[in-house]
């Protein structure tokens, strides 16, 4: 009887250490998996970001070479960004980061709405004063997209 104890016990001892190397690697499966998911879901996210944004470069390229730079193109630019604000806050996302983009670019794109709104407007109203201080608003504004689309190009391409 002795020696059935020992092979119970031997096999036991067996299926014990085999199933802590199988609950091990479910755990880091599941794990692996988390993260993952986590991974694709902030790159769909990046995505639609991103295609939201290039999509209001795409329209705002199309106004400046197709028009000449008159108070048309700027009601145009104005209108195209203005819709850009407005399209990027009805992208859904959870990643903290990719919000402060988020908010980043709204505010970019409605701060040039709101600069080329007043220079039509004071243009209209033959206040150059107001026009070359909301020009010069507007040119400010345009020095900050460069490090923005840095930014979160790196930032969506890390891992």
């Amino acid at each position: 009887m002795q020696p059935r104890m020992i092979q119970v016990f031997s096999i036991t001892r067996l299926l014990n250490h085999s199933q802590t190397p199988w609950y091990q690697t479910f755990a880091l499966l599941l794990l692996a998996l988390f993260i993952s998911a986590c991974g694709d879901n902030k790159i769909a996210q990046c995505n639609q970001l991103i295609e939201r944004v290039n999509e209001t470069e795409a329209t705002l390229s199309s106004i400046t070479r197709s028009s000449p730079p008159d108070i048309n193109a700027l009601q145009d630019i104005a209108a195209a960004t203005e819709q850009a604000f407005t399209d990027l806050e009805t992208v859904e996302l959870n990643n903290r980061s990719l919000r402060t983009f988020q908010g980043r670019f709204s505010s970019f794109y409605s701060d040039i709405s709101q600069n080329a709104n007043t220079i039509v407007q004071a243009h209209a109203d033959q206040n150059m004063k107001e026009a070359e201080a909301a020009y010069n608003s507007l040119e400010q504004t345009f020095q900050t997209q460069e490090s923005l689309v840095e930014e979160i190009n790196a930032f969506c391409s890390e891992g």
